[in-house]
């Protein structure tokens, strides 16, 4: 038990009458417990709240029920100690004397007094009379809070949703509301996130009874997070010189949902099939079907049948690739015409040598041909021999 201490002597001399009678018990001690400091409780036994009234007052009175004046007092608690010792006073008998003593009492505590009086301070005989006295104290008012977590995107309102949907990366803004339902006051605040830390560390912030307050913080979400917040409140209650500590906490938990892009939103295949098979085929296939033979035959009956009334004709007729005098036919060797532009003409090229009128073409024999001439020679030489040897 914790105590501060201040002793108030109260001396009240009684003179009764007619006087006492003697009995077997000289003195009789009362102690009683209050509050009023100027005044004697009438009972032992009072009840009070922690934070409420922790300062009492035990008042212990002793009546001298002896014949004889006791001029000599001691009075020890077993709580508070020792409160006199050899204190001079006369109580004269039928009268009665008292002590108050105040404390701070922090916890239920019941302590028994003992005043022991005397005649003299010689007296071998001392009169003893012990007393108590009960302090019931009840625990503080229960305080108690409700703190609500929620997530929103809006950094300007509290959001009043749990939980939300987000793109990854998203910018998300918590809000922790508080709201003290117990009947205490509570001073100082304290606000862990279990992902974002600690958000408040005894914070000052008177919250009443029924009153609110919330706290917003902004984070961004790269993925699914459920993160649980704990507010804590207390109050801070002096007794005896020490600090005496009560707490109300809750605690809420919020949902984000990361949503994952969708499969249809990557348009990187069609790009790059494209480009590959457009450039090759078509400048290939272009160039290889222009030197047709359509330019090669039109010259030929232009330039032969009216020579002299279409002169433009001529140079477009002329086969710019031509190998040789008489490539498009035999009757090029006789148009007067340098086809293959290598300054020969018709016959003066050699390619029309062997191609009439140039010259008569050489006679070809096969081989067949060839092997009946050597047939019908043998049979003709044979046939000779034979008639030469009949007329020998």
């Amino acid at each position: 038990m914790r105590l501060k201490t201040l002793v108030i002597l109260l001396v009240c001399a009684t003179l009764q009458w007619p006087p006492i009678v003697p009995s077997a018990q000289a003195i009789i001690m009362t102690k009683t417990v209050g509050t009023d400091p100027a005044l004697c409780a009438p009972t032992s036994t009072l009840n009070t709240t922690l934070g409420a009234n922790n300062q009492v007052v035990f008042c212990y009175e002793v009546f001298n029920n002896s014949p004889d004046a006791l001029t000599v007092h001691d009075l020890v608690d077993d709580q508070l100690g020792i409160l006199l010792n050899n204190f001079p006073h006369t109580l004269l008998p039928g009268t009665s004397f008292q002590v108050t003593r105040t404390a701070d009492v922090c916890v239920t505590t019941t302590n028994v007094a003992t005043w022991t009086a005397r005649t003299a301070i010689t007296d071998t005989n001392p009169q003893s009379d012990p007393g108590s006295a009960l302090v019931n104290v009840s625990p503080p008012l229960t305080p108690s809070i409700v703190m609500t977590k929620t997530v929103g995107t809006d950094p300007d309102t509290c959001a009043l949703t749990d939980p939300i949907t987000v793109l990854p990366g998203t910018n998300v803004f918590y809000c922790y509301t508080v709201t003290n339902t117990g009947p205490v006051t509570l001073t100082r605040q304290d606000l862990i996130d279990s992902e974002l830390g600690p958000l408040l560390t005894d914070f000052p912030f008177t919250l009443v009874p029924g009153a609110s307050a919330f706290l917003t913080e902004t984070t961004p979400i790269a993925v699914t997070t459920t993160n649980v917040a704990t507010w804590t409140a207390r109050d801070v209650i002096m007794c005896g010189g020490q600090p005496i500590t009560i707490t109300a906490t809750d605690a809420d938990s919020a949902l984000v949902i990361v949503q994952s892009p969708t499969p249809t939103d990557t348009p990187t295949q069609v790009p790059t099939e494209t480009p590959t098979d457009t450039p090759t085929t078509a400048p290939t296939a272009t160039p290889t079907d222009i030197p047709t033979p359509a330019p090669t035959e039109t010259p030929t009956s232009v330039a032969t049948d009216t020579p002299t009334t279409t002169p433009t004709d001529t140079p477009t007729a002329t086969p710019t690739s031509s190998a040789f005098e008489n490539q498009g036919g035999d009757q090029f060797c006789s148009d007067g015409i340098d086809n293959d532009r290598n300054g020969l003409i018709d016959c003066q090229d050699p390619a029309c040598l062997t191609v009439a009128p140039c010259g008569a073409p050489v006679p070809v024999v096969s081989s067949t041909g060839l092997a009946l001439v050597a047939l019908l020679l043998l049979g003709l030489g044979a046939f000779g021999l034979t008639s030469r040897r009949q007329r020998v």
